[in-house]
């Protein structure tokens, strides 16, 4: 698997030192060296922060692919959402906390141990903290929200 990755960057034959690559090798020989030892998980802090998109793209396919040969579990912590949706699934952390889930079936808000559920981030821009709000179940499973209609703004 390694020499897939230095094949795909165009590595293998190259002796330069690392510190001569450009950030898409560098990242693309880190990955060949996690991967050279076929773990069970591997854990990849930003991996694509430095790259352009081109080279985001090429190293998200390779790092998806020869995971899933693999068997290798990723946990990647990402702040951007285009690298979050190629994982099978994302947990999004709100506050140091479990906010949201998505996977291929949708994007669903955590219930939190105290009952909270995380409000979508449209509306907390658009109703902001404080704010009164009616909960109603409208059917079994089902509840609407809805901002209370009131005399003052409790922002």
């Amino acid at each position: 698997m390694a020499d897939q990755l230095l094949d795909a960057a165009g590595l293998r034959a190259d002796d330069r030192p690392v510190r001569e690559m450009s950030p898409a090798e560098q990242q693309m020989l880190a990955l060949a060296v996690a991967m050279s030892t076929r773990p069970r998980l591997l854990l990849a802090d930003e991996p694509t922060s430095q790259l352009d998109d081109a080279d985001r793209d090429r190293l998200l396919d390779l790092l998806v692919e020869i995971a899933d040969q693999q068997g290798t579990a990723v946990l990647l912590v990402t702040h951007d959402e285009l690298v979050a949706a190629r994982m099978q699934r994302s947990i999004h952390l709100r506050d140091g906390r479990i906010g949201e889930e998505a996977t291929a079936a949708g994007r669903y808000a955590v219930i939190g141990a105290d009952g909270s559920i995380p409000l979508p981030e449209a509306l907390r821009a658009e109703w902001g903290s404080g704010r009164l709000v009616s909960i109603d179940a409208v059917a079994p499973g089902e509840l609407r929200i809805r901002g209370a209609e009131t005399g003052g703004d409790h922002d």
